[in-house]
């Protein structure tokens, strides 16, 4: 075992037993990498079968790539090669989305900022075709350099967390004509997302430091978007549970709101029945990213 396993807790282990080692060629890899966390998820590419699932948290968020060694160092099978894909999700606040029609390669910075400040980031973008919108974002490169680095050989696909929650949603949410709203809810993180048919009309990232801001983040996007918060439709996914301070808050305000359910695409072993349907959606909807 690695001497800085301090640096990292094992927050969520679990593992299919139909998980083999040597059909690693039809494994699909889905990774998920913040400030103080990293999650891997493993699916079968023939049946879409959940197999294994990691959630860790980092002791410190000073150096995400000594943290990430220790996990890689650790493990016994995420620096393997021969996948049948990679996909690598950032989970941070610097991206943009950028109409279809309006939109030029030539031009990444220039579109990150409108919504940010300049950032020292290696940058990508990621295509919605359903929405006709490219998500234009960044990524620290060290971050980038790490992963590349672990993986030679293999083309690894690049995205922003809300890229998957926006595939995610468009395949398990309710994508009526009336407009419904999305959260996906972490320890200190919210993400709101807007939908009315086919159309994303609103998309956001906000750090909280209280259930009471994070209500206000939410209140302010209703009334912008003039949605009533007696009507709207609102599902949650996420970390957070029914019997939590932050569940609590949101039932006061708003009154047609539920937990999401878990990917129609993929399938799950009784070992993954701990968790709750709403659980890691993001993760697995890395997954369905192309």
């Amino acid at each position: 075992m690695n001497s800085n396993i301090e640096t990292y807790s094992v927050r969520q282990h679990l593992k299919d037993h139909k998980f083999n080692i040597d059909d690693l060629e039809y494994y699909n890899l889905a990774l998920l990498v913040g400030s103080g966390t990293f999650q891997a998820v493993v699916i079968d590419s023939r049946d879409n079968r959940c197999l294994v699932l990691e959630d860790y948290g980092f002791t410190s968020s000073d150096n995400i790539i000594a943290n990430l060694q220790s996990i890689y160092e650790d493990h016994h099978f995420l620096k393997a090669g021969f996948w049948n894909s990679v996909k690598v999700a950032f989970k941070n606040s610097y991206f943009s989305l950028i109409p279809g029609a309006l939109f030029e390669k030539d031009y990444l910075e220039d579109y990150l900022h409108i919504n940010t400040r300049k950032q020292n980031h290696s940058l990508f973008y990621y295509k919605h075709d359903r929405l006709k919108a490219v998500n234009v974002f960044g990524a620290d490169p060290l971050l980038v350099a790490f992963f590349t680095e672990a993986y030679p050989g293999t083309t690894l696909h690049f995205l922003h967390q809300t890229s998957a929650l926006i595939e995610g949603i468009q395949k398990n949410g309710d994508l009526s004509y009336q407009p419904n709203i999305s959260f996906f809810i972490e320890k200190d993180t919210l993400v709101i997302l807007v939908f009315q048919s086919e159309n994303l009309l609103y998309c956001n990232r906000f750090h909280f430091s209280s259930s009471e801001q994070m209500m206000r983040y939410i209140m302010v996007v209703m009334h912008e978007l003039n949605l009533d918060q007696y009507a709207t439709k609102a599902v949650i996914w996420g970390d957070i549970i029914a019997e939590s301070e932050a569940f609590d808050v949101l039932q006061t305000y708003i009154y047609n709101i539920s937990f999401g359910g878990k990917l129609p695409p993929l399938a799950f072993g009784y070992v993954f029945d701990e968790l709750e349907d709403h659980n890691y959606f993001d993760l697995f909807s890395v997954y369905l990213c192309e």
